[in-house]
């Protein structure tokens, strides 16, 4: 899966994912979707938005991405 499909999948959720969400909607095994993350990431295409967290507010699950805004423009229109 390209990077520009995996931030359409982002975009198609309309909310920030974890790498789980990102697995099930990509049907990614979750060991790709953690390296896809990690590459998006590394490109500064994704950011971290925070954790999952519990009614009183404390960090309960995993951490959670949306994609950065603006994107870098990449390619031949950088030049």
């Amino acid at each position: 899966m390209t990077d520009d499909e995996l931030l359409r999948t982002f975009d198609r959720a309309g909310a920030p994912l974890g790498v789980r969400e990102l697995a099930e909607r990509s049907r990614l095994r979750p060991a790709a979707a953690l390296e896809a993350v990690a590459r998006l990431q590394r490109a500064e295409l994704l950011t971290v938005v925070g954790y999952e967290t519990d009614d009183t507010g404390r960090p309960v699950g995993p951490l959670r991405y949306r994609p950065r805004e603006p994107r870098p423009v990449r390619g031949l229109a950088a030049r």
